[in-house]
């Protein structure tokens, strides 16, 4: 009875070294698993923020620069038009509108570089056509003011500046800020569509941790 009462002991000393082996390999298994699923929540969260800060927030910036620089152009023409010929205040209007003529061209340049979805680059397309017919009326506008300035006084060329920017100018002027408007729409939806599921993997990774602390 003995004999079989110490056999009976080692088996059931044997099972429960079993049983806490495979709880410990449980632990460790489970322990493990949470911690890789939380460093690749971690890790989805800082690629998200990489990507915000190398993607979408200079896209956001660079369209902000084009939407800047298609209103200021016809705005700073008529400024121009408005200064004394051959003054201070005309010529630093006119540079106003060269400096801007610049920023749109290179804005537009940058802005097909980014990721965008198929809606977005429809937009950016009509953008890159409408941006030279914008650059051409513009152009027009202030080589007419240049000669009036050359001439001292010119009634008839400002009659014709005044032509063009009642004419020709609102219509691109108009469709351009109508595209950016609207490009400016989806780039805001897509930013707050990826910062809406980082701030969720982020709550979900916390619930997790909580529920198992």
């Amino acid at each position: 009875d003995g004999g079989i009462s110490m056999a009976s002991r080692r088996k059931s000393n044997l099972s429960l070294k079993a049983k806490l082996f495979t709880l410990v390999a449980l632990s460790i298994v489970a322990f493990s698993a949470l911690a890789f699923y939380s460093s690749y929540c971690l890790s989805k969260m800082s690629d998200t923020v990489v990507y915000l800060g190398k993607e979408r927030i200079p896209l956001t910036a660079t369209l902000g620069d084009i939407r800047a620089a298609s209103n200021a152009i016809p705005r700073f023409i008529w400024l121009a038009l408005a200064q004394p010929s051959g003054s201070p205040e005309r010529k630093k209007s006119l540079d106003k509108v060269e400096f801007f003529q610049k920023s749109l061209k290179a804005s537009v340049i940058q802005i097909e570089k980014y990721q965008l979805v198929d809606q977005a680059t429809e937009h950016v397309k009509q953008i890159q056509l409408l941006t030279p017919q914008l650059e051409e009326v513009a152009t027009s506008a202030t080589s007419l003011l240049l000669r009036v300035d050359k001439l001292n006084s010119s009634p008839n060329n400002e009659k014709e500046i005044k032509a063009i920017l009642m004419t020709k100018m609102p219509p691109v002027a108009v469709k351009l800020t109508e595209h950016v408007v609207e490009l400016a729409k989806i780039i805001e939806a897509r930013n707050t569509s990826i910062v809406s599921e980082a701030e969720e993997s982020s709550k979900e990774t916390s619930r997790i941790l909580f529920s198992t602390s």
